[in-house]
């Protein structure tokens, strides 16, 4: 029965996006797959300063990482560092503090419960009986002092992000919503201290967020937003006294027929530009800042089934770096066989932003 009521949610969404079929693309050869294990529904990808590729499986309520050695390559298989979630989402890791912010759905004495949770990277090097159920992590943390933050918050996490200049977590929450038999997506941005002890802030109203990622490159606080129903992304400047939405860029094609992207995670370059994990189009779009505009999508990759999100690091076979990118190859059946989840390394990634750039004068829009 959850079964087909969780098809039935994604085919009511679709129907104004795309077909409900089972969508069989492979991912092209040019992509190095860096996970043996199959899984169901990458979700959230990031990455420490070590190098290690931290990801979670929404569908198997997991927590997974691939680790880096020293020559650089990765290691051959992922392991499982955590599981028994009834959902793990959107996870962000402080590069300064290095603790990974993670949220997740549990099931506790009988009653669902939604948290971002900070569990400090140590803790997986001191705790090293893997996998482990939540409640077993905090038994290991206690007896080793290792500090895990939980904050309940009030519905489903998806995005999440780490603010450590403020040492502040922002996330994204979506639900399907049923008004006058019509079905919608609704949904809003929250941000939180690290402490246990604040309350969640709801600072934003939005339709279907989605990825979220901090532009570092402002001075302020700006947030950039996939809206995925709206095939968008939106700037938002956060302060104390206000939440405005600064720009929304379309990733349609005005005037013309283009994908339905289902933009779902992304993140924000150094200087500002955006690249994009097109769930519905299979593709990685490039977003230029040009002053205090954006210019595209421009198409950087494609092929790629269903990526969910992305992340920035080094190559595991040179210097260079890559775009490490959750992905699945079926919309929605939950198993393994079928969705064929994985992880995929996109080489040389600069090199494919640099000719972008180039073209920038010349090339129309995707």
């Amino acid at each position: 029965m959850k079964l087909g009521l969780r098809r039935l949610v994604v085919c009511v969404n679709a129907l104004l996006l795309t077909s409900c079929s089972m969508d069989t693309t492979q991912v092209e050869n040019q992509f190095r797959v860096s996970t043996k294990i199959q899984h169901v529904w990458p979700e959230s990808i990031d990455i420490d300063r070590f190098g290690n590729i931290y990801f979670t499986d929404a569908a198997e309520g997991t927590l997974c990482r691939i680790r880096r050695n020293k020559d650089n390559s990765l290691a051959q298989q992922e392991e499982t560092l955590l599981k028994d979630f009834k959902r793990a989402s959107g996870i962000s890791i402080d590069p300064i503090g290095q603790v990974l912010y993670m949220g997740v759905t549990i099931r506790f004495q009988g009653k669902t419960q939604y948290k971002i949770v900070g569990i400090p990277l140590e803790f997986f090097s001191t705790c090293q009986e893997f996998p482990y159920r939540f409640n077993s992590l905090k038994e290991c943390a206690k007896l080793n002092n290792i500090e895990i933050v939980e904050t309940a918050i009030s519905n489903v996490p998806n995005g999440v992000i780490f603010d450590s200049k403020q040492q502040l977590t922002f996330y994204t929450y979506i639900r399907l919503g049923i008004l006058a038999f019509v079905f919608k997506l609704e949904g809003h941005i929250g941000k939180m201290p690290v402490k246990t002890d604040v309350k969640v802030k709801i600072i934003h109203n939005i339709r279907s967020p989605n990825g979220i990622d901090l532009d570092r490159s402002d001075p302020g606080t700006v947030l950039v937003v996939t809206a995925t129903l709206d095939n968008a992304v939106k700037r938002i400047r956060v302060s104390e006294e206000k939440t405005e939405e600064m720009l929304t860029i379309s990733l349609q094609k005005s005037g013309g027929k283009s994908p339905r992207h289902l933009p779902d995670g992304l993140i924000c370059l150094e200087n500002g530009d955006i690249l994009v994990a097109a769930f519905g189009s299979g593709q990685i779009l490039y977003l230029a800042k040009d002053g205090d505009q954006y210019r595209g999508p421009f198409k950087l990759a494609e092929g790629l089934g269903h990526p969910t999100d992305l992340v920035l690091g080094l190559s595991s076979q040179n210097r260079t770096r890559s775009l490490f990118v959750t992905t699945k190859e079926a919309w929605l059946i939950p198993f393994k066989s079928i969705a064929k989840g994985k992880v995929v390394e996109v080489p040389y990634i600069d090199t494919l932003i640099k000719e972008k750039k180039s073209q920038i004068g010349i090339i129309e829009n995707f």
